[in-house]
């Protein structure tokens, strides 16, 4: 790919990067929908301002999820008469790069980036997150409506994980060009330099003329914001605009294991049995998880493990949408519904705000949150109306696990399953039908 760093230069787009919040923002498309082609949801050039509306042909992209397998998948019955007890236990997650301890020795420095603020001047759609999550997460996206002519995605990056982010060009005339900054306003990737210091590494993996790939390696946790376009957008100061035809994949990519099995709560009772189930008891640490009354909040053990071990990970994961709201586990007086299925103490409805809602722009985060429940290996399934994340969730759990699923199909669509997720672990004895 030819060199665009001087063209840049002469073009005057080396301004004084404004707050960060300006062009990207972690709440960003977390419910609401634009008209096709609407060029008025875009933002404007004269205020910088990000849309979180996109047009429907550039907010369609599916995901791909890497296998991600477990390597802690616990089976068989829930055992042990100790508050410990386990399914199968927990396997921290780990990573070569998490060894480090610093960053200073992964780069050379090249120079500083330019700084560089593509949603000052350019039309900017902002609608999905990204997470630390281990392994790797694809989206695939257009800029059919003509609207826009940047895409900005929030990161938040894990201190001492590796995240390689690749930009491939599948369709259009345009050269890939990706900026990184963070919530500071300053530029870590100018789309030809990285940030190289103490504590922070940005390495240029691939730069062609169909794919950029980077590698951002930090010593504390970072809020990203990363902005894909094409480099004729650049080198006109983010005015021009990109070819309506112009498609792409994009992936984040955190270079870690996944964490797997499930554990009991600290708190959790053994003697506190009703008609042979355990209560889920009061989040431990406060903050995890929120529960109905008693009579409605009871399973079995499994269940109890597998609910606070995911909102443990949650938390860590999306703390904008913990605490999990953990709805009716059996059916009781507090019931809202007359629920089918909610008989044996192996199913719960859980809510966390757009991560389970279906009207969200943001589809991201229940793709998390369902990866999350998959790496227990304790799960049978999951009911949730969303075909977007069914088509990412369904291989990732085939990849990592080979018991069969509740009715042959990990995530499924049911009636009524648009704002929340119905969530079935494995029965006592380790089966899932």
């Amino acid at each position: 790919m030819q060199s665009h760093r001087h063209i840049s230069s002469a073009l005057g787009i080396l301004m004084v990067a404004t707050p960060v919040a300006g062009c990207f923002d972690g709440e960003a498309g977390s419910g609401t929908t634009g008209a096709a082609g609407d060029a008025s949801t875009g933002a404007s050039a004269a205020t910088g301002s990000v849309s979180s509306s996109g047009a429907s042909g550039e907010s369609s992209g599916t995901s791909t999820t890497g296998g991600g397998e477990s390597t802690g998948e616990s089976t068989g019955e829930s055992t042990g008469g100790s508050t410990g007890g386990s399914t199968g236990g927990s396997t921290e997650g780990t990573t070569g790069e998490e060894t480090q301890g610093t960053t200073g020795g992964l780069c050379e420095p090249e120079g500083e980036p330019l700084e560089v603020d593509p949603c000052g001047p350019a039309s900017c759609w902002s609608a999905l997150t990204f997470s630390a999550i281990c392994g790797p997460t694809t989206i695939a996206e257009n800029y059919a409506s003509g609207a826009f002519n940047v895409h900005a995605f929030t990161l938040a990056a894990r201190a001492e994980v590796t995240t390689r982010i690749t930009f491939s060009r599948t369709g259009g005339e345009f050269d890939p060009a990706l900026v990184i900054r963070d919530t500071m306003g300053e530029t870590l990737f100018d789309g030809e330099v990285g940030a190289c210091g103490e504590g922070l590494a940005v390495v240029i993996i691939d730069s062609g003329e169909d794919t950029v790939s980077v590698e951002l390696t930090s010593a504390a946790d970072r809020e990203l914001g990363i902005f894909l376009t094409g480099w004729q957008v650049v080198d006109g100061g983010f005015a021009p605009g990109m070819p309506t035809d112009a498609t792409y994949i994009f992936e984040i990519d955190n270079l870690c294991d996944p964490e797997t099995g499930a554990i009991d709560p600290p708190n959790f009772d053994e003697d506190d049995l009703e008609g042979g189930f355990y209560v889920l008891p009061d989040a431990e640490p406060p903050g995890l998880y929120t529960h109905k009354d008693p009579a409605c909040s009871r399973g079995t053990r499994r269940m109890i493990q597998v609910l606070h071990t995911v909102a443990e990970r949650w938390q860590a994961l999306r703390p904008e949408f913990a605490p999990l709201s953990i709805l009716d586990l059996n059916e009781a007086w507090c019931s809202t519904v007359d629920h089918a299925t909610h008989d044996d103490g192996t199913h719960a409805d859980l809510k966390a705000g757009c991560a389970t809602n279906v009207d969200c722009e943001n589809w991201i985060p229940a793709l998390d949150l369902a990866r999350l429940f998959v790496d227990t290996g304790e799960v049978c399934g999951i009911l949730f109306n969303d075909a977007k994340v069914q088509a990412e969730v369904n291989p990732y759990f085939e990849g990592g696990h080979d018991y069969e699923p509740w009715k042959q199909v990990f995530m499924r669509t049911v009636d009524g399953h648009v704002a929340h997720f119905h969530v079935r672990v494995k029965k006592p004895g380790g089966t899932c039908n």
